[in-house]
């Protein structure tokens, strides 16, 4: 990216969950930090899909932090609204999808100012056993119009951090009944059967 633009950077494009036993949750954290010299935004922070993306979810009700100044506070959703200059983000409402089908629903884009950061929690609860694999899609925007409020990294469209994580039900546990089995007397080369 060249000078006076905004420079998006994430924490970790893998986050390894490891082994999260069934009926458990384990959260990670995602940070995107702007160290440019203009507003970043962003406009889309989702998981992906056609993907194993029902053990995941997103909580996006995290931290904005600024260097030199305002320190961190817990913001309200920047996806839906509540931004204000006092946290590092503005909100600009968009639209998704084309105005002829309506394709999708309105939602938001925030803009993170230059020194801020945006941290919000990845959630893993297992609904399959095995490995598990999924993604979180951090998409960036620059607002339309002369004079734009808010830039899109130059380098950088979209960004894909890939999930990861195993999941198991447990050791099994075998019960036998009945407990004992009685084959009588057998004569020598006849064979009894008995079932448990």
């Amino acid at each position: 990216a060249g000078t006076g633009l905004p420079k998006s950077e994430i924490s970790q494009y893998r986050v390894e969950f490891g082994d999260v036993a069934w009926g458990t949750t384990q959260t990670e954290q995602i940070t995107i930090r702007n160290t440019g010299e203009l507003p970043l935004g962003v406009s889309s922070i989702a998981l992906g899909t056609n993907e194993m993306e029902s053990n995941f979810s997103l909580n996006l009700n995290h931290l904005i932090s600024c260097d030199g100044g305002a320190g961190e506070a817990s913001s309200e959703d920047p996806l839906a609204g509540g931004g204000s200059s006092d946290t590092g983000i503005t909100i600009d409402d968009v639209e998704d999808g084309d105005t002829e089908s309506d394709a999708g629903p309105a939602h938001d884009v925030f803009a993170l100012k230059t020194g801020c950061t945006f941290t919000f929690d990845v959630i893993l609860n297992p609904t399959s056993v095995g490995d598990i694999y999924g993604s979180v899609i951090i998409d960036y925007a620059t607002e339309d119009g002369e004079e734009p409020a808010y830039y899109r990294d130059p380098d950088i469209f979209r960004e894909t951090v890939i999930l990861s994580g195993q999941s198991n039900k447990g050791a099994g546990n075998v019960v036998i009944s009945p407990r004992t089995l009685d084959f009588g007397y057998p004569y020598p080369g006849e064979e009894r059967t008995k079932y448990v």
